[in-house]
């Protein structure tokens, strides 16, 4: 994900959405709104739908630190011992 501008693109993090996501619930816009808002000012793909519904029913449960879940993505298979 990158941040576009006219001359330049900075990778956009992870929390940096994830901190928009916060921002946005507080001002009461739903999920939806925010990923569309998202989208439409950092480009598209830079949010999903799905994710943003995720990140909103954590913060409706009253969780709002913005680490990730543990044991997301690909396992690694390499022996840390071994290298």
């Amino acid at each position: 994900m990158s941040f576009r501008s006219a001359n330049f693109a900075l990778p956009m993090d992870n929390r940096v959405i994830r901190g928009i996501y916060l921002y946005e619930f507080k001002l009461g816009t739903t999920a939806k709104e925010a990923d569309e808002k998202i989208n439409a000012e950092f480009g598209q793909g830079c949010s999903t739908i799905r994710t943003a519904y995720r990140w909103y029913q954590k913060f409706r449960n009253g969780d709002e630190s913005l680490e990730g879940h543990e044991g997301r993505g690909r396992h690694s298979d390499v022996d840390e011992d071994k290298l």
